[in-house]
């Protein structure tokens, strides 16, 4: 029994460390999403000169970075995820 509640005391401090907001984990937020948006936009610049048929117009953009925005939305916010749960994972 005692076990049990150190392992559940652990993992509560993990996501109590985890979801602690620092200037750190901000600068590595802003970094990483300053470096995605740029890189989101160099691909669908690079698909609509390739003249991928929907890209020349606003919505098919929007699509494609909404669509990219979803896929790297965990790999933006890995800093605030404890570390038990990305083992588990």
């Amino acid at each position: 029994m005692s076990q049990r509640n150190r392992e559940r005391r652990s993992e509560r401090k993990a996501i109590e460390r985890a979801r602690k907001i620092t200037v750190g984990k901000m600068v590595r937020l802003f970094v990483k999403s300053v470096l995605l948006a740029v890189g989101f936009v160099l691909i669908v610049t690079l698909l609509n000169a390739l003249g991928v048929p929907y890209l020349d117009r606003l919505w098919g953009q929007l699509v494609v970075l909404g669509l990219l925005w979803i896929v790297t939305y965990p790999l933006l916010m890995r800093d605030f995820r404890p570390r038990t749960y990305l083992k588990d994972r």
